[in-house]
């Protein structure tokens, strides 16, 4: 495959409508890395799941430090805490938060080693009986020709978030060697604010493959 980026945009409905209440806008804030100059970055945060009663949210460092985190839940249109949840010092932390209302914009403040780390925002899933329509974004082939990542993947991933998704679809080839770990670094920049924000599930493509190009 040729390093072309395809966005297939999968709507069912001539008016937006979405799974999210009124109160989310598209392209919210996403990650404020608050690391000092020489400290390890931020890894994530990453939304890994939306249930209608809540999400699931990783975050971690870079170099593997063994911290303690916290996650703090907050109404989209603003409002006291709703939830905190606690995660002892470790290398690499699973929020599940839960008892949240279906189909509902969310914010989100991550603390790490007792620091303010990132805020974003987040929906819950719909109800499995809901009929509004969800907005499925499909993309990928974002690897350089020969090396890396193509220059324009952090535009592609962005306009994905512009479309307001309810989730996410990789097509696989995201770097051109899967063994490149400064690659993947640039991915995970690349793909931060959509990350922060929605279920994102790739596939596994051949470039993705260690020391099999073909």
């Amino acid at each position: 495959l040729r390093c072309v980026a395809v966005l297939l945009v999968l709507c069912a409905m001539p008016a937006r409508a979405r799974a999210q209440d009124e109160a989310g806008p598209a392209g919210a804030q996403i990650l404020k890395d608050d690391a000092a100059p020489g400290e390890p970055q931020l890894l994530g945060p990453i939304v890994t799941e939306a249930r209608p009663d809540g999400f699931s949210i990783n975050v971690g460092h870079a170099a593997g430090l063994a911290l303690p985190a916290a996650l703090e839940v907050l109404p989209s249109a603003g409002g006291a805490t709703l939830q905190v949840l606690q995660s002892r010092a470790a290398l690499w932390h699973q929020f599940e938060v839960r008892g949240l209302g279906a189909g509902r914009r969310y914010r989100y403040r991550l603390l790490l080693g007792g620091r303010p780390v990132a805020n974003g925002e987040t929906s819950t899933a719909p109800l499995p009986n809901a009929t509004a329509p969800m907005t499925v974004v499909v993309f990928g082939d974002e690897r350089g020709l020969e090396r890396g990542v193509a220059a324009q993947a952090a535009t592609v991933a962005n306009a994905v978030l512009s479309e307001d998704p309810d989730l996410v679809l990789g097509t696989g080839d995201l770097l051109a060697v899967g063994g490149d770990v400064a690659a993947w670094r640039t991915v995970a920049e690349a793909h931060r604010a959509l990350f922060a924000q929605v279920p994102y599930l790739p596939a596994l493509g051949n470039h993705e493959l260690i020391n099999d190009p073909e």
